[in-house]
């Protein structure tokens, strides 16, 4: 028996009502879209009634579309901002303890991204803005060659590293960029702090 989309009147397979399924996906996008507000709120009360459902299609189709599912779900982080931080925030009051070791253990891998944050934090304090480039650190010891531009004393490239310092400190003005740091042995930045770079240098000797 040949089977006739009643409303397009194309030969194809065919729903119960005569329609086929481009014209019954069709139908159904408009619907959603003359409809959009009924549509938000008939869908939010079915995730809310069948949850454990839900989660197993969500869980079903990544596991299928691996690629496509990343590329939602930090298109998501990036459009959310806020829900970000509100679900980051209501994990970590359920989760306190696994909170606290999962955040020692990232701050060991990344002493880099923990340096940034902890120097960007100081320059918001004091309105100073600017932010610190990626693998800025090793870049430094590099160009230093591993020598503390004060004392000429090896510095340390591991646990516990040498700090980096702001050549002219932020409450002096300087700002909290890449041309502005400098990395100093332990003993040299508590003794420089927030000394003037040529009062620092003047008082071990220097540039007299």
């Amino acid at each position: 028996m040949i089977k006739f989309c009643k409303k397009c009147q194309v030969e194809t397979e065919r729903f119960r009502k005569g329609e086929c399924k481009l014209c019954a996906k069709a139908r159904s996008a408009l619907y959603r879209l003359e409809n959009a507000e009924r549509t938000k709120a008939t869908n939010a009360l079915y995730r809310s009634n069948n949850a454990e459902k839900v989660q197993q299609a969500r869980d079903k189709w990544s596991a299928a579309n691996p690629v496509r599912s990343a590329l939602a779900s930090r298109n998501w982080r990036l459009s959310n901002p806020e829900k970000m931080q509100e679900c980051r925030n209501a994990w970590v009051a359920a989760n306190p303890e696994k909170s606290k070791t999962l955040s020692a253990d990232w701050k060991k891998k990344n002493p880099d991204a923990v340096t940034r944050y902890n120097h960007s934090r100081r320059a918001r304090k004091i309105s100073v803005g600017g932010t610190l480039s990626k693998g800025l650190f090793a870049k430094l010891f590099t160009l230093q060659r591993g020598k503390c531009p004060a004392c000429k004393e090896a510095l340390s490239s591991v646990k516990p590293r040498s700090p980096m310092d702001h050549i002219i400190a932020l409450i002096n003005g300087g700002a909290n960029e890449d041309y502005n740091i400098q990395i100093l042995c332990q003993p040299c930045n508590q003794q420089k702090h927030a000394k003037h770079p040529v009062d620092f240098m003047q008082s071990r000797g220097f540039l007299i």
